[in-house]
C-alpha cells in the first residue's frame, strides 16, 4: 500500500526535520564533560596526632578544582595556602555549628605548570595535595632479544578512574638521542619501527615494534605519555644479542673438554713409550 502526500505536507515534514536537527543538542563525549567540570577534594583534621597528611591528585585534562582542608578543634584556624614554597594567600577560617573550620583554595589546572604540590598549613598541621598527571610504566627488567628478531617494547599508564580520556599521543625515543629528532615511528621512511596505541583491562598501552634488529638497537627507549596538562614517562631497556652469546659458555665447555682430552692422550702415549724404554 502506498501513501501520496500533498506537497504542503512534504514541506511541513522538512521543516520539522530541519528545525530538530537545529535544537538537539550535540553528544557530550566523556572526555569533555571531566574537561569542563569541578572536583572538590578534602583533607579533614580530627585529631591533634594527625599532624601530615598528603593526598595525591590524577589529572589527565584541564580542570577547576576545590581544594579544602577542615579542622574538627571547634576554634577559628589560622591557614596559610602554598603552592611548593610560595604562599598563596592565607585566612582565619571560622568553625561552623558543628565546630568545622574549613578554608577552600581554588585551582585551576591548564598546563604542566599547575600542577604541583598545594598544601594548607597551620601551626603544626599540614595537608597536601600532590597534583601530577598519571605515571608511565615501562619495564624493570630488561627485555632480551636476538639480532635479526622483532623486539616488542610496552608501556601503559593508569588512568584516574575507569571512563577518564588516555594520552592525547604517545611519543617513543631512544634515550641517548634528542627527542624531537629521534621520535621513533614519526616523520620516518624507516619500516623497522611500528607504534601501536591501545585499551587493555582499564589500562592504556602503547607498543613499539622494532624490526630486524642489529646489536646497534641496543639502549634505553623511553615512552612518553602527552596528556592535556603535563606528560609523563616510563623505560625500557632493550639488549640485543648475537646468537653466538649463549653458545659461548657451551663453546668454553667443550675447548675444555678437548684439551682435558688431548693431556690424557698424551699422557697415555707418553706412559707407553716409557713402559717400552723401561722393559729394554
Amino acid at each position: 500500500m502506498s501513501y501520496s502526500y500533498s506537497p504542503a505536507v512534504l514541506l511541513a515534514l522538512q521543516c520539522a526535520v530541519l528545525c530538530f536537527a537545529a535544537v538537539a543538542p550535540d553528544p557530550i563525549h566523556d572526555g569533555e564533560e571531566h574537561r569542563t567540570s569541578s572536583r572538590t577534594i578534602n583533607i579533614n583534621f580530627s585529631g591533634s596526632t594527625e599532624s601530615a597528611k598528603q593526598v595525591p591528585v590524577l589529572l589527565n585534562s584541564s580542570k577547576h578544582l576545590q581544594l579544602s582542608c577542615t579542622f574538627n578543634f571547634g576554634h577559628p584556624v589560622k591557614v596559610i595556602w602554598v603552592k611548593g614554597d610560595l604562599e598563596i594567600f592565607n585566612e582565619t577560617a571560622l568553625p561552623d555549628a558543628s565546630g568545622n573550620a574549613t578554608s577552600t583554595c581554588n585551582v585551576s589546572i591548564n598546563n604542566s605548570n599547575d600542577l604541583g604540590s598545594y598544601a594548607c598549613k597551620s601551626d603544626t598541621l599540614n595537608g597536601t595535595f600532590n597534583l601530577k598527571v598519571p605515571a608511565t610504566e615501562g619495564r624493570e627488567k630488561p627485555l632480551v632479544s636476538y639480532v635479526g628478531d622483532t623486539a616488542v617494547l610496552k608501556c601503559k599508564t593508569h588512568e584516574p578512574h575507569k571512563h577518564s580520556l588516555g594520552p592525547l599521543r604517545w611519543k617513543w625515543y631512544k634515550k641517548s638521542e634528542e627527542l624531537e629528532k629521534a621520535a621513533l615511528g614519526e616523520n620516518t621512511t624507516s619500516d623497522r619501527y611500528v607504534v601501536k596505541e591501545m585499551f587493555v583491562n582499564e589500562k592504556y598501552e602503547t607498543v613499539l615494534n622494532i624490526k630486524s634488529l642489529t646489536e646497534e638497537d641496543n639502549g634505553i627507549y623511553v615512552c612518553s605519555a602527552d596528556f592535556q596538562v603535563g606528560k609523563s614517562s616510563g623505560e625500557v631497556n632493550l639488549k640485543v644479542l648475537s646468537y653466538m652469546v649463549p653458545l659461548k659458555p657451551f663453546l668454553i665447555i667443550v675447548a675444555e673438554v678437548i684439551v682435558l682430552v688431548a693431556l690424557i692422550l698424551l699422557y697415555e702415549v707418553y706412559s707407553k713409550k716409557k713402559q717400552k724404554t723401561s722393559a729394554k
